[in-house]
Formats: C-alpha cells, structure tokens, sequence
C-alpha cells in the first residue's frame, strides 16, 4: 500500500521529481567527466537547488501560474523572517563552506546567493527588491552561518 501511495504522489509531483532527478543525473555525470568524486557537497548542492526549483515550479502550477508571472508578496512578520533565513543561512553556509574549504568563501557565497536572487526577481519576474530588503535578507544569512561556526567553536 505504501508503494502505491508513492507512486501515486510521484506522479502528482513529477514537476519535483522530475527537477530532483536530473540534478542528480547532471552531478553523477560531472564526477565521472570532472572527477569530482572527493567532494559530496556538490551533490547535495545540486539536490537542494533541484528540488527547490522544483517545489516552486509545482507551487507555481498548482496556482495557474507560469515560473515568470509576478505575483503578490505576502506578508511575513520580520522575526520569523529572519529565524527562518538564519536556519537556511545555517545550512548553506555549512554547505558552501564545505565545498570551497574556508568559511570566508561560504559567507560570501551567501551574499552572492541574495545577489542572484535579486537578479531573478529583477529580470525573470519584473520585481524590484529595495536595498535595506536585500541587507535584511544578506544579514539573516550571515547572522545564521555565524552562529553555526561559533556553536562549532565552543564543542570543540
């Protein structure tokens, strides 16, 4: 019965299948080529952006909306806002960190992170972010990724 279920959910979801498989397809193929088999951040990098982009495009079907229609922000209270964003900038700093081998390259990867999302909703979806918006989302990231390496600090 379980087998069942999932498969029916794959199908109902094969937008995220579909964008979760083939990153993975994408980085087994670069480690056979590149020969990038030391190195599993690269893999999951490449799952979580997958499968992310894959959420949003069934959230974006479901709603009858193409990837690049605008649609209306809602409204967030900041510090959930900003809890959230410092999980995530936990997460991916860890992540980023891991690939490049210093912690400096993994904060900046972040703000790089916020600058092409700023980019997308500028060229994508015809949306401009204001400034102190892209410093509060940047800060988030950072504060989160700096609290993991502080929490890494003091177990030691």
């Amino acid at each position: 019965m379980e087998e069942i279920i999932g498969v029916i959910w794959a199908v109902l979801n094969w937008r995220i299948l579909l964008c979760v498989v083939s990153p993975l397809v994408v980085a087994l193929g670069l480690s056979k080529i590149l020969g990038f088999n030391t190195e599993p951040g690269i893999f999951f990098n490449l799952l979580l952006l997958g499968g992310y982009f894959g959420a949003f495009w069934q959230m974006r079907s479901e709603a009858g909306k193409k990837l690049t229609d605008s649609v209306e922000p809602t409204q967030i209270s900041k510090p959930i806002a900003f809890i959230g964003l410092a999980f995530v900038g936990g997460m991916l700093g860890a992540i980023e960190s891991s690939i490049f081998g210093s912690a400096t390259l993994g904060a900046l990867a972040l703000v790089v992170v916020v600058a092409l999302i700023a980019l997308w909703y500028r060229i994508a979806l015809r949306q401009e972010i204001s400034l102190p918006h892209l410093v509060f989302l940047s800060v988030s990231l950072l504060v989160g990724f700096s609290a993991l390496l502080l929490l890494n600090i003091f177990l030691r």
